[in-house]
């Protein structure tokens, strides 16, 4: 999935120098906090790489696609950021709408059309095209349960289209609310999307509905635009050691105890429930709050790395993790077409080596990266230096 390219508007040298920068201190000044966070991008390889299992049905990987829910607090986090930080700027829509659609648009049109002429000369139905060509198949797939009249190679987008509509409407929302308001309407969207979610199974008994609109999805992408107001309003005092050790201490130990929650909810529908959303989300019951919970234990991730110097930050800014997730938008595009057509041309060719778990694992995730990074080389990096027109 994506994310945000404007949060990397300092060069890899002097980003990796404020990085260094930042990491000599156990906490940092609030709001100045740089404007590219390395562990952040390594929270987003872990984010693709747990999705990407999941696609594939690895042991022990049935929650990897939480790895969606990361994204959504890692877009609500650096997106609202952005436009905090735009807000009082010239042409604030203009630039915003322009640099998104320059980092999102090319690659998703190329493989949407690539997709469609392949399922045309094959006799394959195309038409739902128009939904993932506006960026609505998100309800398409949730209404048919992932069975559209489009090839099943870009379901995974649906994703994609929420967060398009979330472009599309927070930058508003920032706009004309006041600085005041603002937080409140996040704490709102924490608490409308699961009665959004409690409503809509409990009327159409369709999980997948349940899960794909976007009104389901804002407390995640509430969470993170929370925590970028409260970070860039210095509301938590971080003034002093004393005070910065407080609130880290008290950050480590909600996490721990939302982990211990999460797993809790888990163990008592059992791991692989959560394989299908028909097994673990049937009816209104705890499941309905899951995503939220996730969110927030994700929250806590993405605030801890953010802020302070830690181990986690330093594992997770290691350029082996740092790599991918830059080019993760690009990873997630291409590895469930991947894992659809390299896999079946696998088992056509080569039987016993295509029905291997092992082998496909390791082919869907070495052209997934090699696809990317040659999208990210020859095709992305073009439209984004384009972006330097709409600073």
């Amino acid at each position: 999935m994506d994310y945000p390219a404007e949060a990397r508007t300092i060069s890899n040298d002097s980003s990796t120098g404020i990085a260094a920068a930042v990491g000599r201190q156990s906490a940092v000044d609030m709001t100045r906090l740089p404007k590219y966070f390395p562990a952040i991008d390594g929270l987003r390889a872990c984010a693709v790489l747990g999705v990407i299992l999941f696609h594939l049905h690895v042991r022990g990987m049935a929650l990897g696609w939480a790895g969606v829910w990361l994204f959504y607090v890692i877009s609500g986090f650096l997106i609202t950021g952005i436009l905090l930080d735009a807000k009082s700027q010239p042409h604030y829509f203009r630039n915003f709408y322009a640099r998104r659609t320059l980092r999102i648009f090319p690659i998703y049109y190329l493989l949407l059309i690539l997709l469609y002429l392949a399922a045309a000369h094959n006799g394959t139905s195309v038409r739902d095209v128009g939904y993932y060509a506006f960026y609505m198949q998100n309800q398409l797939l949730g209404w048919t349960q992932f069975t559209p009249a489009f090839p099943t190679a870009y379901n995974h987008t649906w994703t994609l289209a929420v967060e398009e509509q979330f472009y599309l409407l927070w930058p508003l929302i920032v706009c004309f609310l006041s600085a005041n308001f603002l937080p409140w309407l996040c704490v709102a969207l924490i608490f409308v999307a699961p009665i959004a979610r409690a409503c809509i199974l409990h009327f159409t008994h369709n999980s997948s509905i349940s899960l794909t609109p976007l009104i389901c999805n804002v407390d995640s992408l509430g969470i993170g635009a929370l925590l970028a107001i409260w970070i860039r309003g210095n509301r938590l005092g971080m003034t002093k050691a004393a005070a910065s050790l407080k609130i880290k201490q008290g950050v480590e130990v909600l996490s721990l105890a939302i982990l211990i929650t999460i797993l809790s909810i888990v163990l008592s529908y059992g791991h692989r429930a959560y394989w299908n959303s028909t097994d673990w989300m049937p009816s209104v019951n705890v499941n309905i709050v899951f995503t939220t919970i996730l969110s927030l234990w994700f929250a806590s991730l993405v605030f801890y790395v953010a802020v302070w110097d830690s181990w986690l930050r330093r594992i997770l800014s290691h350029r082996f993790l740092v790599h991918p997730g830059r080019i993760s938008y690009g990873i997630y595009l291409f590895h469930y077409p991947v894992l659809i057509y390299a896999g079946s041309l696998l088992r056509a060719a080569y039987p016993h080596l295509g029905n291997s778990r092992i082998v496909l694992v390791f082919v869907t995730l070495l052209m997934s990266y090699i696809l990317a990074l040659t999208s990210w080389h020859f095709v992305e990096t073009r439209f984004l230096r384009l972006k330097r027109q709409f600073v």
